[in-house]
């Protein structure tokens, strides 16, 4: 009788494990945000997206040019894009923001809207965000803007031979008349 017990024991236990294993469960998912683009490896979800385009309907805000929310949303997703290519070009060509840097910038923003650390991370927490993302996001800007100054720094030269030429060729616009400046005149009187 304890062999039929045994066997009626392991057989129920194989019995509840085929059951659990073969048997589908519920599956409960909650998404949280949607990818609307990805750059290269980076995804762009739709909470940043429109985080940036409310940023644009408040600049739009008092411009008389109407603008839809569609057209906000495609703006905003341009622009990421764009900012993402030009981090990612940086990075390639080795440019790095140090944190020294982000810190002189998060100071100069505080400065200059008289803001005391409490207060910044009081306003960021009201947005949504914290300290560190804050910095991230101004990282990637200090970023963009090495980039673009390096792509401008490449794009604009101009030889020696190119500005005697714009010299000579312009050279009355580079003329002074001539003045004569009087610094003191002496009057001889005679007695």
């Amino acid at each position: 009788m304890s062999f039929l017990r045994k066997l009626s024991k392991t057989g129920l236990f194989l019995f509840l494990l085929l059951v659990l294993f073969f048997s589908p469960l519920p599956v409960y998912a909650e998404v949280f945000d949607k990818v609307v683009a990805k750059v290269n490896s980076e995804i762009i979800t739709l909470s940043s997206t429109e985080e940036r385009a409310e940023i644009l309907r408040q600049k739009y805000a008092t411009s008389p040019v109407s603008v839809s929310g569609q057209e906000l949303l495609k703006e905003a997703l341009n622009m990421i894009v764009e900012e993402k290519l030009q981090i990612q070009a940086g990075k390639k060509y080795g440019f790095v923001v140090d944190e020294e840097s982000v810190d002189a910038a998060v100071n100069d923003i505080k400065s200059k809207n008289s803001l005391s650390d409490e207060q910044l991370e009081a306003m960021l927490s009201r947005e949504g965000r914290s300290l560190s993302s804050y910095k991230d996001h101004i990282r990637d800007q200090i970023m963009v803007s090495k980039i673009a100054r390096f792509e401008l720094g490449n794009r604009v030269k101009v030889s020696d031979k190119s500005i005697i030429q714009y010299y000579n060729e312009n050279q009355k616009e580079f003329w002074k008349d001539g003045k004569i400046r009087t610094r003191h005149i002496l009057f001889i009187a005679e007695r």
